[in-house]
């Protein structure tokens, strides 16, 4: 299969594929520094069009997802219609023999003259569904292991629409010695995102994909998901998270903290914030908003209707919710959310 080669098309505008190449190197060394310089929303895009002079192609895709089961938890598409993602899971994933070979040789970069003649079938029937309706007519497909989230696997993916311009076994080879540098960048933007100062505040922060598991976080979060689910140890978010996760809500309380989502690139960024009045029933925080602000328990009693024992009750128990014993460090608390 690897030793396969092609002749020269009109798109490959580098025969030379020794490591000494200059452009190569070139693209090398910026990737090296692009998480620097270039932030997790736009470093996909960075590396798909800085990828595109030495394999030059018509559209390209990086999904994140896994293996076994197949399943996409997010995919970039360049100069491709979204709705080819909706072909894909809708009938394109059970036919992509390019998806499973790669899935069995990580860091390998297929191309997929090289295996049609093998799977004519199959490769029929993806041709129906996805090649022929996206002007789909060639592919290097390469899988590379996520290092830090187990189980995950970034798929690049570069095609081309011209069925006499295959990609040449230059550019395979080219495209395997690329990747893993486009994925390092990609890692490091994601690790410099997430301990980045100047955006909002917050007590914890995690990247998560569109599936709900878990990319990069810090401990502050994972305190704040046990407190939701005690037994919770990831990989993936507790699940009366999950629809900050899929973009179904920006923002949700749950366990007395605050958490809010903004996508980033492919990912979600999860900011998690402790909101001391989340603790409190209305009933609790009405009193302790009063009581706070100096007024006395009779005082409180006669404005919300209660009786002076229920205002001191609830004092009683406002101060235990929010771990405070005095009136002025319960003022410190609620001014703090």
């Amino acid at each position: 299969m690897r030793e396969a080669s092609h002749a020269a098309g009109p798109l490959d505008a580098d025969p030379d594929a020794r490591h000494s190449d200059g452009a190569e190197r070139a693209l090398l060394l910026a990737a090296a520094g692009a998480p620097l310089e270039v932030p997790l929303r736009r470093i996909v895009d960075w590396a798909l069009e800085a990828l595109e002079p030495l394999v030059p192609h018509h559209g390209a895709g990086w999904g994140i997802g896994t293996h076994d089961p197949p399943s996409t938890h997010a995919m970039h598409l360049r100069r491709v219609p979204p709705a080819l993602m909706l072909a894909y899971e809708g009938g394109g994933l059970a036919l992509d023999y390019l998806r499973f070979v790669a899935a069995g040789l990580p860091g390998v970069t297929i191309n997929d003259a090289d295996l049609r003649g093998h799977h004519p079938e199959i490769a029929a029937a993806l041709e129906d569904v996805i090649c022929r309706p996206f002007g789909i007519r060639h592919a290097l497909v390469t899988s590379l292991p996520d290092p830090d989230v187990a189980g995950l696997h970034h798929l690049l993916m570069l095609w081309r629409g011209c069925a006499d311009e295959p990609f040449t076994e230059i550019e395979r080879r080219r495209m395997e010695r690329i990747a893993p540098h486009l994925l390092a960048a990609w890692r490091v933007a994601r690790r410099l995102h997430l301990a980045s100062a100047g955006r909002r505040p917050a007590e914890g922060r995690a990247l998560v994909d569109r599936r709900g598991r878990l990319h990069a976080f810090d401990l502050a979060i994972v305190r704040q998901l046990r407190a939701i689910d005690p037994d919770w140890t990831g990989p993936s978010l507790p699940s009366p998270l999950f629809p900050l996760a899929a973009g179904a809500s920006s923002s949700l309380c749950c366990s007395g903290t605050r958490f809010a989502a903004e996508a980033v690139g492919e990912l979600v960024e999860l900011s998690a914030r402790s909101d001391p009045l989340l603790l409190l029933p209305p009933a609790e925080r009405a009193v302790a908003e009063r009581w706070a602000a100096g007024a006395s328990a009779r005082a409180i009693a006669a404005e919300l209707g209660r009786s002076v024992a229920t205002v001191r009750n609830q004092v009683a128990s406002a101060y235990a919710r929010l771990g405070v014993s005095s009136r002025l460090a319960l003022a410190r608390r609620l001014k703090a959310a």
